[in-house]
């Protein structure tokens, strides 16, 4: 059985008899906004603040790609093998082309050399004459590797977002923060060039066409810097011409006039990251940068077909996981040497998100195997890791709710034992809840198209603005069935709209037809032939009096 959920509603006291202006000021209100500078900013956010951003090494980085650019020197730009690596080489190779450089992409191939700076990828380029490497989405951990380049005769610029630890390694230069992801950092060293070079604004601009898939994939907050470049971004994807983005919106069914995030993160990304967790990254990269409309059509067949292979292996690989659940332990920890090492992030994410428990899933190899962990709040995966393992892992790495960890076989055993063990004991007394944030109770006489309306203005949603879910309490249920091939969903009538319940049949096995209900959902618009109509998305239901509703 799934964990109870929580249902936190942010507002500290009743608020149903609401006018919209009000509940528009609340939402708002649970999003910091409270000065009308701060709602300006966040409503119509411009690209200054990433524009004008400085880092101390930038110009420093520009004199030395001028100068490899001046003696005819081969450059690598050197990704990560994810959405955000793939995006991050996609802008800085265009860049780098467009201003008449001997440039060539490198990505990793992630079982052979892993993530990250590899010596064997180093010397790969080193091989064919490279002087200078330009990392893109990775790097700030690379000590060792960067010595390494520097010892072939190699200049390193590291462009990163990854947080830089105690040991960091001295690159020729570092072009770092926090604020935004691996793509977007390259799209400012790549502005930075347009504007040294004289090259025209907009074609570094349409350039956040592609920066903002990538930090949608990546999950960065949605908020400042990273909500302008989505804000802005999409409305270059939703005019794009790039040959391989519209034949990936053709195979993917995506109208590009109404491309939006979710279209980003559910669609377009995965079919990016597909490559890299199962094949060579580098058709991703081709894909955005080709102006081959008859090779856009073979790479998005490519695409396709991987993330469908993909799709394929995750969801049998979760089907087998649910099968090994012990339900009665405190954290999940599953191996098998049938699960490839490209899903079993995603195994593990599923498993987390329906047991609500602290979840590593291991890919069982010969001599090394990979692990993947999904935590939850109160949990910092990567220091359980590191503390319970007992020297066991040959390496590990991440942040609070999510790591990764290669383990030598023969040591798995081990290693559950030494993780069971020690979490019993720090966590003994905890129970964990999945609490879904609420931004008020509503009346339903404010569910209607003008509230749906008023919420689109607070659109890109994700990662630190997500999208409203509100309360509605002690509703009559005048029809209730289960739909969906697997009969894994419900569609439920209310007294004046109707819901629809993805995976929730399992919650409402004992609501029936006359029960009143309680429950918490966004909203959605309904469109079928030609007319519009408001649905209501259900994100968790109970009978009236039986949920323990918390204020914030």
């Amino acid at each position: 059985m799934t964990q109870d959920t929580i249902w936190k509603i942010q507002t500290k006291k009743p608020s149903v008899n609401l006018t919209l202006p009000e509940l528009f000021d609340i939402l708002l209100q649970n999003r910091n906004l409270t000065t009308a500078k701060d709602i300006e900013d966040f409503l119509s956010p411009n690209l200054n603040g990433i524009t004008e951003m400085i880092f101390e090494d930038m110009q420093k980085s520009i004199s030395r790609i001028e100068k490899a650019i001046k003696n005819k020197e081969k450059i690598s730009v050197y990704s990560d093998y994810d959405a955000d690596g793939i995006s991050a080489a996609a802008i800085l190779w265009e860049t780098l082309k467009s201003l008449g450089a001997d440039v060539m992409p490198y990505i990793p191939d992630r079982i052979k050399e892993g993530y990250g700076f590899s010596k064997v990828g180093i010397k790969s380029v080193s091989d064919t004459g490279v002087s200078l490497i330009i990392s893109v989405d990775h790097g700030v951990t690379a000590v060792e590797e960067i010595e390494y380049a520097k010892s072939l005769g190699v200049d390193v610029i590291l462009t990163d977002h990854h947080i830089i630890p105690d040991k960091s390694p001295s690159p020729y230069s570092l072009i770092h923060t926090t604020l935004i992801c691996g793509a977007a950092v390259s799209w400012k060293l790549s502005y930075e060039l347009h504007k040294h070079f004289k090259l025209p604004l907009e074609n570094i601009y349409e350039k956040l066409s592609i920066a903002s898939i990538a930090t949608i994939a990546d999950q960065m907050p949605l908020t400042s810097h990273n909500r302008a470049i989505v804000k802005h971004g999409l409305e270059y994807l939703r005019t794009t011409k790039r040959p391989g983005l519209v034949e990936l919106y053709s195979v993917a069914s995506i109208q590009k006039s109404k491309m939006d995030e979710y279209h980003l993160g559910h669609i377009i990304a995965p079919r990016i990251n597909a490559m890299g967790r199962l094949d060579n990254a580098i058709q991703s990269l081709r894909l955005y940068c080709t102006n081959s409309p008859q090779k856009a059509k073979e790479l998005s067949k490519i695409l396709e077909e991987t993330n469908i292979k993909r799709q394929n292996l995750t969801m049998t690989g979760v089907t087998d996981a649910f099968k090994l659940v012990d339900e009665n332990k405190k954290i999940i920890i599953l191996d098998s040497p049938d699960w490839h090492e490209g899903i079993i992030g995603l195994i593990a994410g599923r498993i987390n998100d329906k047991f609500n428990k602290p979840t590593i899933i291991i890919s069982r190899g010969k001599l090394f195997s990979k692990g993947s962990a999904r935590s939850v709040a109160g949990v910092d995966i990567t220091e359980l890791l590191r503390t319970s393992s007992q020297d066991l892992l040959e390496d590990v790495g991440g942040h609070t709710m999510a790591a990764g960890f290669t383990v030598k076989t023969e040591n798995i055993a081990k290693l559950k034992k030494s993780i069971y063990e020690y979490f019993e004991k720090k966590y003994q007394n905890q129970k964990f809840y999945k609490e879904v944030v609420v931004e008020t109770e509503l009346s339903p006489h404010l569910i209607n198209l003008d509230l749906y309306s008023k919420i689109q203005k607070l659109r890109p949603f994700g990662n630190s603005n997500s999208e409203p879910v509100f309360l509605l309490k002690n509703q009559l249920v005048k029809r209730i069935s289960k739909v969906g091939s697997d009969q894994s969903h419900i569609k439920i009538d209310l007294e004046n709209i109707s819901c629809i319940g993805f995976r929730l049949a399992e919650k409402s096995s004992s609501i029936r037809y006359g029960d009143y209900i309680d429950i918490i959902f966004s909203l959605n618009l309904n469109e079928f032939n030609g007319r519009s109509s408001l649905q209501l998305v259900l994100i968790d239901l109970a009978k009236t009096g039986d949920k323990n509703i918390q204020r914030a």
